[in-house]
């Protein structure tokens, strides 16, 4: 999987999960830092907000109530944050590279936010198995249908 797949917002938001991170004290990107880059991209444009924005509208999700639950997951007691470069974990790769393989199940050669969010749920994360499906119903087969 090469970044000339990526979309220059799907760039994006991978470079705000690194922000993300670094706001909440980590030294690397986990998953839901991935995911709440990914809902800070459809809260930049509400408006429009894209595939994602309207596939959360569609299954009733309360983006706020949802940031509040992903900040839940973190840590506390992070005391402060490597100076270094910020390191994607192996479980958001993982993302990545399924997005690949989610834009080619959808015939497309781009990697667009939808392909990773529809990679994330996949992926199995603690996460969404434990509060998107269980609390939200947000559930792999719920967003392809939405798409």
């Amino acid at each position: 999987m090469e970044s000339a797949h990526f979309t220059d917002l799907v760039r994006d938001i991978i470079q705000t999960s690194g922000k993300v991170a670094v706001r909440y004290k980590y030294d690397h990107v986990d998953t839901e830092h991935l995911l709440l880059a990914l809902i800070d991209e459809c809260l930049k444009n509400p408006v429009g907000g894209g595939i994602v924005l309207k596939i959360f509208r569609q299954l009733n999700v309360n983006l706020f109530d949802l940031i509040e639950d992903i900040e839940g997951t973190f840590d506390d007691k992070q005391e402060s944050v490597f100076a270094g470069k910020i390191q994607l974990t192996q479980k958001v790769i993982l993302i990545l590279k399924l997005s690949y393989l989610e834009a080619k199940i959808s015939q497309s050669e781009t990697i667009y936010p939808e392909h990773i969010l529809l990679s994330y749920l996949k992926s199995g994360t603690t996460f969404s198995k434990d509060k998107l499906t269980l609390k939200y119903s947000f559930t792999y087969d719920r967003v392809k249908n939405c798409i």
